[in-house]
């Protein structure tokens, strides 16, 4: 499992932007749901940015993104 969650690592954390400082996630947690092909990606930022999950397989050259993506938006 470790084996296909570690290449993901190093897309999350790969973020563009003027004030990276404010838009990079400041913790990015990966959960295993039980099913090997499938995973949840979690994060939290200081500021508002879009809700976009990019990986790279093991295998790809480019970065994609997956077929559908859930997201909500929590203030508290």
């Amino acid at each position: 499992m470790w084996v296909s969650i570690l290449p993901l690592w190093g897309a999350i954390m790969c973020v563009s932007g003027a004030n990276i400082g404010w838009y990079q996630p400041e913790q990015v947690h990966l959960s295993y749901t039980g099913h090997p092909r499938t995973m949840t990606v979690t994060w939290s930022t200081f500021n508002w940015t879009p809700s976009v999950v990019e990986f790279n397989p093991l295998t790809g050259t480019s970065f994609l993104q997956p077929d559908w993506l859930m997201a909500a938006l929590y203030l508290w």
